[in-house]
């Protein structure tokens, strides 16, 4: 699916609340006053235009005179919502021979595959996000490296531990801070209180991977209390932004702002990188890496003006 706009419409109908749409059809110049003002907020570079959109929904809910929003930020670190526990916890019973839960695990596995099929050239371009290897980029950076990965011999709550306290959910909730203070709006959210959260962590691993679905104990509790469609998709989706921003206008102004800026960002960047062929709005929409690197350069080129 393209967009959940669906979804969430069948979910307002089935809870009986009002929902509200927010469509950023905006002008070249609208999306790049918007994103400047999401860099300001952030005062840090972000990887994709995802926290654009966020910030899009925060602008509106104020016109809309809210002070107060709830957001689901941490259901996925608290209960194993994403891809990344099936690998480590498909390498955990291996590690440990444990081939009867292992055969049902995989059969889950491959109807998660199928369900995902249009996504698995990502997933294998990410692969070495959680195996090791190399970095990959332009951008000459300090050697100290994040292991995203897990110990095939270790428990996959353990992993799960670092999601919560050093890796995902703080920059996450540093991003949501972020944008909901730039809008003076105070963001509440359940699933990262204290006793939610050591509740999925205590969890055994089977109650929240199962047939090929993640979060598996909430999606029981869900029944009967939001659409089927919902609860029982096996697809996941980021909160997701059409590339076609960058064509729109927002892949130039970045492009621009770097080549200014090239003698500034000459120690961080590859000396035999051509920068007008490399961060243009084509190949920013093809390679997600590169729009990633581009934002941090902007940012850091005004960082370094100062």
């Amino acid at each position: 699916p393209r967009s959940e706009g669906p979804l969430a419409q069948a979910l307002a109908q089935k809870a009986g609340i009002e929902v509200h749409f927010v469509w950023p059809e905006h002008s070249k110049e609208q999306l790049i006053q918007a994103f400047e003002k999401t860099l300001t907020a952030q005062d840090a570079p972000f990887p994709t235009f995802s926290i654009l959109a966020q910030n899009f929904v925060y602008e509106a809910a104020r016109a809309e005179g809210y002070k107060v929003l709830l957001g689901g930020q941490g259901g996925d670190e608290g209960f194993m919502g994403y891809r990344k526990f099936f690998l480590f916890q498909l390498r955990y019973l291996l590690a440990h021979k444990r081939y009867a839960e292992l055969a049902g695990f995989a059969l889950g596995l491959a109807r998660l595959l199928s369900a995902e099929m249009y996504k698995l050239g990502l997933f294998w371009h990410n692969r070495q996000r959680y195996f090791g290897g190399p970095p990959q980029g332009n951008l000459r950076l300090p050697e100290a490296r994040l292991t995203l990965g897990a110990n095939s011999s270790q428990a996959p709550w353990l992993r799960q531990m670092l999601d919560v306290t050093r890796y995902s959910l703080p920059t996450l909730l540093r991003y949501e801070d972020r944008n909901s203070m730039g809008h003076s709006i105070e963001s509440r959210l359940p699933f990262v209180d204290y006793r939610v959260l050591e509740l999925g962590l205590a969890l055994p691993v089977h109650l929240k991977l199962r047939h090929g679905y993640g979060k598996w104990a909430l999606r029981q509790v869900a029944r009967g209390k939001i659409p089927e469609s919902i609860r029982t998709a096996r697809y996941k989706r980021g909160f997701d932004v059409t590339q076609s921003w960058l064509a729109t206008g927002l892949g130039q102004h970045l492009q621009e702002q770097i080549q200014t800026a090239a003698p500034l960002l000459r120690e961080v960047l590859n000396p035999q990188l051509n920068l007008a062929q490399t961060y243009t709005p084509a190949q920013m929409q093809q390679h997600p890496r590169l729009l990633a690197e581009a934002i941090s350069l902007v940012w850091l080129a005004r960082r370094l003006k100062r």
